[in-house]
């Protein structure tokens, strides 16, 4: 068990550091597939600024894999359909293998095994995500180690493992990754890798919400609701349940939900209730559904 500090990056636990990079571990399993899926927050690395002529790099000009890169990503956050989806894994998966363009084929290649660990694709390809993940952390990125993490997390693809797990979203999140700072804020929330902590876990939560990630805003919101870590506001936690929701995340639709319907912060409205209960459930929300389900009882 580890103490309650986050670890710097350069002083990573042994057998994490040490993982064979150039190789993907024989050792793969696919679990955790009854997980509810909720809407991802697509990270973007950011592209350095270049002249967009056409000049070729692989099979593709500068301006079509920045362009292809684009629409992948619009296909996966916006469509949302499993057309959509495919699409945008065939254009990934291509950008991945014959882009030479270093940022557009890391952006790619996160977006690309994402979408296989997390069950977007019909038939995961364990082989190829795991290759992804490891090439990127091979390369110290921030989101290799996040996916890594969430890999160990859930037991995806790998054995599950809580040290490892939180040993990899510490690295991410010391880089300044707002997925990696919101997973290793709930390992200290909940104590998985980890001695409880529930200062250090609002502390990234915050770190996170603050920059504008809708899992980390809902989570903040939850802290401020119930005074976890900090003193308790109502109005703050329905300012960030409100930010989160307007994102499209369905956990903060649901609990922005809850708050209008018994006024929590807010003046109550079962209307305005109903109807966020219903834009959670639409996107597979669990609690989203019984929410809309009871609703529909009382009114």
């Amino acid at each position: 068990m580890n103490t309650g500090k986050i670890i710097p990056k350069n002083k990573l636990i042994k057998d994490v550091k040490d993982l064979n990079e150039d190789k993907v571990p024989g050792n793969i399993e696919i679990g955790d597939k009854k997980r509810k899926k909720s809407p991802v927050n697509h990270i973007v690395i950011p592209l350095k600024k270049r002249n967009l002529n056409n000049y070729i790099i692989g099979n593709y000009t500068s301006k079509k894999a920045i362009d292809d890169l684009a629409d992948a990503k619009k296909l996966l956050d916006v469509e949302k359909s499993k057309e959509s989806t495919d699409k945008a894994i065939d254009i990934l998966t291509d950008l991945w293998k014959n882009c030479e363009d270093e940022n557009v084929k890391k952006e790619a290649g996160y977006h690309l095994a994402r979408s296989h660990i997390e069950g977007l694709v019909a038939k995961p390809d364990s082989t190829l995500a795991l290759e992804i993940v490891f090439e990127l952390k091979k390369q110290n990125n921030q989101e290799g180690y996040f996916l890594l993490g969430f890999c160990y997390l859930r037991g995806t693809f790998l054995q599950k493992n809580e040290t490892q797990a939180f040993e990899c979203f510490a690295e991410s999140a010391n880089q300044g990754n707002s997925e990696g700072q919101f997973r290793l804020g709930v390992c200290y929330q909940l104590g998985i890798g980890v001695e409880k902590s529930l200062e250090q876990a609002f502390k990234l939560y915050a770190e996170s919400a603050k920059q504008g990630n809708s899992k980390g805003q809902w989570r903040l919101g939850y802290c401020y609701q119930l005074g976890i870590g900090v003193e308790r506001s109502l109005e703050q936690a329905v300012k960030l349940y409100a930010e989160s929701a307007k994102q499209g995340n369905s956990d903060g639709q649901w609990r922005l939900g809850v708050c209008y319907q018994l006024g929590i912060g807010v003046e109550k409205s079962l209307e305005q209730a109903v109807k966020l209960y219903a834009e959670s459930a639409n996107q597979g929300n669990a609690d989203g559904q019984s929410r809309l389900e009871a609703m529909k009882l009382l009114i």
